[in-house]
Formats: C-alpha cells, sequence, structure tokens
C-alpha cells in the first residue's frame, strides 16, 4: 500500500530528486538518507491529509508544493 501511494504520488520521482538536489546544493548533509526522508516527509502529508481537524484542501495542495520548489 505504502509503495503503491508513493509511486502514486511521485516520491521517487519528485521528492527523492529534491533531497538529492538539496545534498547538491549542500542543504542537507552528503550521507542524508534519500528514501527514509522522503518516505517520512511523504508520511507527514498523508497524516495531515487524515488528520480529525477540518483542513482546506488547498493547504495541502501548498504544503506539497513547498516540500518539492525549494
Amino acid at each position: 500500500m505504502g509503495a503503491h501511494l508513493g509511486e502514486s504520488l511521485g516520491v521517487e520521482k519528485y521528492l527523492s530528486a529534491r533531497i538529492r538536489g538539496g545534498i547538491r546544493d549542500g542543504q542537507l548533509v552528503a550521507d542524508a538518507p534519500v528514501e527514509q526522508l522522503g518516505r517520512v516527509i511523504l508520511g507527514a502529508i498523508i497524516v495531515e491529509s487524515l488528520g480529525r481537524e477540518r483542513h482546506d484542501p488547498e493547504s495541502i495542495v501548498q504544503l506539497t508544493r513547498f516540500l518539492f520548489s525549494r
């Protein structure tokens, strides 16, 4: 289930590339665990989406865009 969700959301394609870019640009340490960080960030997005609080769906989109664009 997690692998399917990660694939459908493009975790490997986009988030991992962003993390690797952060390593390349010196924003993260060279030995940062790329795949683990991607899963942690994906988990945070999922928890935020499924939380008990009511959220404007746009807030999740904004969070995701922020994570992928920096």
